[in-house]
């Protein structure tokens, strides 16, 4: 029972993961649980095995699988934050890490990208740390105490941000954009340029009195994007480069064109003692996403991924939004 009542504790402050001032202790549990499962598949990384190759994806995620078992065996009511299936959630801690810079991944194996830090208000990012060095964590990500180190990088070439604002980037397709005579199709969808944005992206029907826009046409993975204008009654369209569009990274363009029409929503965060509680009301592009998933956790670890409402170490959340708000993305406190 004392190792039942103190393996939490002992991990929460090994990683600096406070319990919110109203927040129910399931979820904490929950978020130290999700954060050493990461920590301790990371570590697994220096497993090499005599031949020198390096980890599988494979081995990776059967150290947290491993793990999340033990613990459901210790603490009998934790399927209630984990369920019974753990794949999804294994497979998002590992993308979740991939995209965010801390592991290489070649030929399905597996290995620790090299040190790298980078400061933002009293925060250190920093990646590619040894399992025995210190460090805290929010979410997969770690940092340090900026006092305790300093570094002359920055989070935006440290997590590959943009160099462009919002505004640049629409003003940059608006200069590069070639022009051809379209004719509509019944498979057109327009992205949906005024809110409410909780019906979805995309419509089937066009929105008057806006001089350009985004269009797709497709289905699946077969998707091809297209700015859009109208001219003197007739359509015209300017195809947009794969690289751009491919999976989701069309929201680089669709959050362009939002903020260069005043309509992109704020993000609404919440302080609750020493976390704070994020709402995306419109998902970032990849890269910004990427970063804001690596360093905070889901609300709930069973249906993922959970992508528009997040958690963060207070002090994180502040680093990760001066590094956000320069792109143009805006914060406000509910």
């Amino acid at each position: 029972m004392t190792l039942q009542n103190n393996l939490i504790p002992i991990i929460a402050k090994a990683y600096r993961i406070e319990r919110g001032t109203t927040e129910p202790v399931e979820q904490w549990r929950m978020r130290v649980i999700y954060s050493m499962l990461g920590q301790m598949a990371y570590a697994s990384l220096w497993d090499v095995e005599e031949n020198e190759q390096p980890v599988s994806v494979v081995h990776f995620k059967s150290r947290m699988k491993k793990l999340i078992e033990s613990y459901c065996d210790i603490f009998n009511d934790l399927h209630k934050s984990f369920g019974y299936n753990y794949e999804n959630l294994l497979e998002e801690i590992y993308t979740i890490q991939l995209n965010g810079g801390t592991l290489y991944h070649t030929s399905y194996r597996l290995a620790p990208n090299q040190y790298s830090c980078a400061s933002a208000e009293q925060i250190l990012f920093t990646r590619g740390m040894a399992p025995g060095e210190k460090r805290f964590v929010s979410g997969q990500g770690t940092y340090l105490l900026s006092q305790e180190k300093q570094s002359m990088n920055s989070p935006q070439r440290m997590f590959q941000l943009p160099e462009k604002t919002l505004i640049e980037t629409w003003e940059h397709l608006m200069r590069t954009a070639k022009w051809s005579l379209f004719h509509q199709n019944e498979s057109v969808e327009f992205l949906r340029l005024e809110p409410p944005f909780k019906y979805g992206y995309w419509q089937r029907q066009k929105e008057e009195d806006h001089e350009v826009s985004l269009i797709r046409m497709g289905i699946n993975e077969n998707r091809f994007y297209y700015l859009y204008k109208e001219k003197e009654g007739k359509s015209f369209v300017s195809q947009l480069p794969t690289w751009m569009t491919d999976g989701h990274r069309y929201r680089r363009v669709s959050n362009a064109l939002l903020a260069a029409k005043d309509s992109l929503p704020v993000a609404i965060y919440h302080e609750d003692g020493p976390i704070v509680t994020l709402a995306l009301r419109y998902l970032m592009p990849a890269e910004e996403l990427d970063f804001i998933k690596l360093y905070s956790w889901p609300t709930s670890c069973i249906e993922l991924p959970h992508d528009f409402n997040r958690i963060f170490a207070k002090d994180v959340f502040y680093a990760v939004k001066t590094a956000l708000e320069p792109i143009g993305y805006q914060f406000v406190k509910e």
